[in-house]
């Protein structure tokens, strides 16, 4: 089963203008399923060849707007657009902390069309039992350490492969047993190595921590993402004997 990473967009909510807001697009078997719509994702997806009828589900860690705001445009353009003329098609995961709040999203715009989304409020945030679950997926979450609520998300494969995305969070003890043994983190690195008080204040991590949390968890491979204002000299590197991934925007890692 051949497993596909895309990632649509590797900024935060500050970033370089060639990196756009955070989407993670996983795809099996031509079937995709997104972790987090930011700003510019109905676009996004269909630059990058996602079928609108293939997705099976679309997952929210929180409701920053850099994670959110995508969603009621793609709900009008999918609605409008692309004929995805359907009731609740595409199920929308969002912790139960968040319910008002994404209602309330849909009234400033794509109130009519969101009923593509059939929205699934969980409430399991301890990782112990699956929010969702098909013929190739198992999802867990887990609560994370953010300026507000906020979730991780794994991703175990029917093939027993293992992907953590944080989402926005300091590093934290719930993250590394969480991430243990993954075969890919992919970690938000908001900040730079010498802003590491400032990253903790607003609960999110430097590129040093999020490392050093891929060497304590013992991943495979670590993906550096929701990426600020740093530049790196390369795009792929080692540190012992994990392997550091610094994608562009529309890049593909594929797991076999």
């Amino acid at each position: 089963m051949k497993v596909k990473l895309i990632f649509l967009g590797t900024g935060g909510s500050f970033s370089y203008y060639n990196r756009n807001y955070p989407m993670l697009v996983i795809e099996i078997n031509d079937f995709y399923y997104i972790f987090d719509v930011g700003p510019g994702t109905d676009k996004a997806l269909i630059r990058s060849g996602v079928k609108p009828s293939r997705i099976k589900a679309i997952f929210i860690t929180h409701i920053h707007s850099d994670h959110i705001f995508g969603l009621p445009l793609m709900a009008i353009n999918f609605y409008n657009l692309y004929n995805l003329n359907c009731r609740e098609c595409i199920n929308l995961y969002v912790p139960k902390w968040y319910i008002e709040d994404i209602d309330t999203l849909f009234t400033f715009g794509g109130h009519r069309e969101k009923v593509i989304f059939k929205n699934v409020f969980f409430t399991n945030y301890d990782g112990s039992t699956p929010i969702y679950h098909d013929e190739y997926i198992d999802v867990y979450s887990m609560e994370m350490q953010h300026s507000i609520k906020s979730v991780a998300y794994r991703i175990v494969t029917k093939n027993n492969r293992i992907i953590i995305y944080t989402g926005d969070t300091r590093p934290n003890n719930r993250l590394l047993t969480f991430s243990e043994n993954a075969d890919i983190l992919v970690h938000e690195a908001t900040f730079p190595e010498d802003r590491e008080e400032q990253a903790i204040r607003t609960g999110h991590s430097t590129t040093s921590q999020a490392i050093e949390d891929g060497l304590k968890a013992k991943v495979k491979i670590l993906v550096l993402y929701h990426l600020g204002a740093q530049i790196f000299k390369n795009k792929e590197f080692n540190v012992n004997s994990m392997k550091v991934l610094v994608p562009d925007d529309y890049e593909v890692l594929v797991l076999h």
